[in-house]
Formats: structure tokens, sequence, C-alpha cells
């Protein structure tokens, strides 16, 4: 499967908010957007954003020696991880051309998992 976007279609009749009707290839709708949207709040109910949580997962883990990336040079051990500040691609973000939600699992070595969130 090598496009698995373009084998996502919603079904015509259905009015669900993440479903997607434009008759496009959703991966390059995605990867054309430059990201970056200042302002913008993340779309998830705080603590909830998987993003986040993935991106500073590092920061929880026991043997963590501070000074992460994202948080900052001073964020050390046992430091609260504050919640998402969003700012990230997401559906219905203003300026974004994402059209659809994906779950991406990506699991060390494994093969990459793409999921539609609406078959």
């Amino acid at each position: 499967m090598g496009n698995p976007d373009a084998a996502v279609a919603c079904d015509p009749a259905s009015t669900h908010p993440s479903c997607c009707h434009h008759d496009h290839d959703h991966a390059a709708m995605a990867n054309s957007c430059a990201g970056q949207h200042d302002g913008a709040a993340c779309p998830h109910p705080e603590g909830e954003c998987r993003l986040w949580h993935n991106a500073t997962a590092d920061a929880r883990h026991p043997l963590y020696p501070g000074g992460h990336p994202l948080l900052g040079p001073d964020h050390g051990p046992g430091d609260p991880v504050p919640p998402c500040p969003g700012g990230h691609c997401a559906k219905g973000t203003d300026g974004c051309t994402v059209c659809r939600p994906l779950v991406l699992t990506m699991p060390g070595a494994s093969p990459t998992v793409i999921t539609p969130v609406v078959r």
C-alpha cells in the first residue's frame, strides 16, 4: 500500500466532522502545511494531546537527565511537564491543510501503522 491516504474514503452520506469529502490526496494536503500555527490552541482537551505527550515522553522517564529540547534547558528531572502549548497541525486549525485526523503509531523498529479515524 504505497499511498494509504488514497484508500481512505468517507461514506458520501456521512456528516461526521472527521470525514473529508474532498477528492484530493490527503497526505499531499497535510504535507503541504508548513505547520507552526502560532497562537492556535491545542485542539484536544488539556492532558489529552497524544502528540505533546509522546513528544515529551522522555521527560517523564526515570533516567531523564534534564534539558529537554521542547521544554528548555532549565527543565530538570521531576519538574512537571506543562500542558500542550498548541500551534501544531490539526483538523480545523485556521490555515492548516490537514483535512482529517490520523492516528500514527510508531512502535520502534516495527513498521509504522497508520489508522484512519473514520473509514
